[in-house]
């Protein structure tokens, strides 16, 4: 899987730039599959990518993309699409396996070393959860491995459902040896809606669950308490699809499910008649800071599938099923400083989706779109 530097970005349709933007390198994956997730944290300066509905990892050693490592995983199926690559070379990801008479599906965490080009070490998995119905629905790690937040659906017959039975939980543990530090039951939701996103804090202290009905809630990851609660859209009950905290912890990012777009005249700015794209709040108090606008085909709708700060926190990009938009963020009025649509079919459907993005440690944009992966300087 080779790299190549390129100044355009063909792939998609309509590109703007504002600001001094350009394509350093862009990869087609050999095997015609669709790249489906992309992270960049902790990894070194290396950029790890999930393709073939995560059976495949490949590592790419910098933002020129040149290929450090790659394997297949298909003794497991990946979920969430996610995965996360330590300092020393310990790819994290949570999995799904049948059990030994594939009566049901077991979750596990498998991890890997990968700390020589092009070799790769299976460490270990264990069950992250020992019912069967209990399935994890998403997961988050912390910076450095410290701590993996499962949030966890349980399935419940109608006598567990009348005696009040958890049907939503949040399990906080040590990556590494399984241990329990925290357990904390999202019954207390169910007037806000049922959990829909999750992510943990860089430093493992707090998390933050975002529901279908719009509401997003601040919880203490060691004692599991609610810190605080806030309506991200109290217009149109939307769904929170994606929360994510700013490296230091001290915003979150919320993007909805679904948004409408209309034109603009400014690039950042609202004309009143679309949806934010996404919504910066605080973490200490839940206030609102900014809402962050596209600019995109008039009367389209987006569905949100990936948001990403880059490592200073000044930065943020969110990719969909159409585009993908990033903005200078936390700032006093927004800018608008990249955005790409991918080709629309006469039945308004897109050929690709947008399915990731990722910032490296030097602030360059990576962008997962079909089969291909393009980095922006």
């Amino acid at each position: 899987m080779g790299a190549q530097n390129a100044s355009q970005d063909s792939i998609f349709v309509k590109s703007e730039n504002f600001g001094d933007l350009e394509v350093i390198s862009k990869i087609k994956n050999r095997y015609g599959k669709n790249f489906d997730f992309l992270d960049w944290r902790g990894s070194g300066g290396r950029l790890v990518a999930l393709s073939s509905n995560g059976e495949r990892v490949d590592i790419f050693q910098n933002e020129k993309l040149s290929t450090y490592s790659g394997f297949e995983i298909s003794q497991f199926s990946v979920l969430q699409n996610s995965a996360y690559l330590a300092e020393g070379g310990e790819i994290v990801a949570l999995t799904s396996e049948a059990n030994s008479d594939r009566s049901a599906v077991i979750n596990r965490i498998a991890m890997f070393e990968v700390r020589e080009p092009h070799k790769k070490r299976f460490v270990a998995s264990h069950a992250l959860v020992e019912d069967p119905r209990i399935s994890v629905y998403h997961f988050a790690i912390s910076t450095g491995l410290q701590r993996l937040a499962l949030l966890e659906r349980h399935a419940l017959t109608k006598d567990e459902i009348t005696n009040r039975k958890k049907l939503w939980s949040i399990r906080v543990i040590s990556p590494t040896d399984g241990s329990k530090i925290s357990d904390i039951d999202l019954d207390e939701l169910k007037s806000y809606g049922y959990p829909q996103s999750l992510d943990i804090s860089p430093d493992g202290r707090n998390l933050v669950v975002g529901t279908d009905k719009g509401w997003i809630t601040i919880y203490d990851a060691t004692t599991g308490r609610a810190q605080k609660r806030a309506r991200a859209y109290p217009q149109g009950g939307k769904a929170c699809a994606q929360v994510k905290f700013s490296p230091d912890g001290k915003f979150v990012a919320v993007s909805p499910a679904v948004n409408a777009i209309a034109p603009r005249e400014a690039a950042g700015q609202s004309n009143g008649d679309e949806d934010s794209l996404v919504d910066i709040w605080r973490t200490g108090d839940l206030g609102h800071v900014n809402s962050l606008y596209g600019r995109q085909r008039n009367g389209s709708s987006t569905q949100s599938l990936s948001l990403a700060w880059d490592g200073s926190g000044s930065k943020i990009a969110m990719s969909s099923t159409t585009s993908v938009s990033a903005w200078q963020a936390v700032t006093r009025r927004p800018e608008l400083i990249l955005t790409r649509t991918v080709p629309i079919s006469a039945s308004g459907m897109a050929k690709y989706a947008v399915s990731s993005v990722s910032f490296s440690p030097k602030g360059h944009l990576a962008i997962a779109v079909g089969d291909e992966i393009i980095v922006y300087q």
